[in-house]
């Protein structure tokens, strides 16, 4: 008889929470779950500190680092690549209040700014545009996991390029 009445007293509390939950704004919802995540992963790491069971963590940053080790000389042979991508991300960002004028500012693209992102020097012959489009086009296609905005910037210089 008791445990009904727990059953039914835990029923209640979750039909006023659930109410509750659908009056506030969504903002504030997300702040509260997230300070919730940050509280709940705190008192876990605090009772995995009491209770002596840190050795999957441990084992889990052993994992990390050595991914980390093979992870680095890869990001530094894309160093060049990934630098252009965040001064092309950034670029893009400083644009007007209006999307639409920010839009149409992107899609307006230099003769420099052409050479820049396919990483070549004023005055490059037809052939060498094309060579670096291509050599840029393996690493960043869309159908090989590389981003739409990467692949449509350099088709962009591309033509950029070669209509000039």
């Amino acid at each position: 008889m008791i445990r009904l009445f727990f059953v039914l007293l835990l029923i209640l509390l979750l039909v006023f929470v659930l109410r509750w939950i659908q009056r506030q704004p969504s903002e504030e919802l997300a702040n509260l779950f997230r300070k919730l995540g940050w509280v709940v992963l705190i008192s876990a790491f605090v009772v995995l500190v009491a209770l002596g069971k840190l050795n999957w963590l441990i084992g889990l940053l052993g994992i990390f680092l050595a991914f980390l080790g093979r992870l680095i000389p890869a990001l530094l042979r894309y160093a060049p690549i990934l630098q252009r991508v965040w001064f092309m991300f950034v670029s893009s960002r400083k644009g007007g209040a209006d999307p639409k004028a920010r839009r149409n500012n992107s899609n307006r693209m230099t003769v420099e700014q052409a050479y820049q992102v396919l990483g070549l020097k004023l005055g490059c012959t037809e052939k060498e545009i094309v060579q670096a489009h291509k050599r840029l086009m393996i690493k960043v296609h869309p159908d090989k996991g590389g981003s739409n905005f990467l692949a449509a910037q350099l088709n962009r210089a591309k033509s950029v390029l070669l209509d000039k």
